[in-house]
């Protein structure tokens, strides 16, 4: 077989400096360009370095795809402070430590006697009248400080919060707490009753501030 020759021309450019056109022949599979061409065509020679591009980047892309992951399922945990990485808990948020629900629920609750004057004395808190045995709740986090009976007021349990608050749980039929115990908001500390002077089965709640007693009906919700 006679081999492929290309036919050489010269030709005059556009400077007076020769170029040299090449010139196919017939045949010689270079028609289509009409030059000669040492890089492969496009879209083929680049094909090898284009399947190892991508073959060396999915391995970021599989990384980037798991650190996503990752975040996703530890994000819950952090807004949640479940994980501190070294740093202290937040403390107890300060509705928690200042008195603010009911110490007492039940269907038939009912305000039996308010704050106030009642026969020109002071009633220094307020009647919550409930069935026996009804559960009593701290309102706030904070310490026992009396756990007890005492004349008047019969069984009855003194808290202390933080802010100059006290709290007062009279009348009881059980107490639940000790003195020094530590207390969350919303445990029971004791069961309702009618002990000491009480006409009826009702909690006698009151809440005190740097010792002086204020109406419990604007620190329920």
């Amino acid at each position: 077989m006679m081999p492929i020759r290309n036919s050489v021309k010269p030709r005059q450019g556009s400077r007076g400096i020769q170029d040299t056109e090449v010139r196919p022949l017939k045949g010689s599979g270079t028609e289509a360009t009409g030059r000669t061409s040492h890089h492969p065509a496009p879209g083929l020679g680049a094909l090898p370095i284009l399947c190892e591009w991508r073959h060396d980047t999915s391995h970021v892309v599989a990384f980037t795809l798991f650190a996503r992951l990752v975040l996703l399922l530890l994000l819950p945990s952090l807004t949640c402070g479940c994980l501190t990485f070294g740093r202290r808990p937040e403390p107890a948020s300060p509705s928690r430590r200042v008195p603010g629900m009911w110490p007492v629920t039940h269907e038939r609750l009912r305000v039996s006697s308010p704050f106030g004057y009642r026969n020109g004395r002071l009633h220094k808190g307020i009647d919550l009248a409930v069935p026996v045995g009804t559960p009593a709740h701290a309102t706030a986090d904070g310490r026992v400080r009396f756990s007890g009976r005492q004349r008047g007021y019969g069984e009855m349990v003194i808290i202390d919060h933080a802010g100059g608050f006290t709290t007062v749980y009279a009348h009881l039929r059980k107490r639940l707490v000790n003195a020094g115990d530590a207390v969350a908001r919303g445990q029971t500390i004791g069961l309702t009753g009618r002990s000491g002077n009480a006409t009826g089965p009702h909690l006698h709640y009151e809440i005190r501030r740097d010792g002086r007693s204020e109406d419990p009906a604007p620190y329920l919700p």
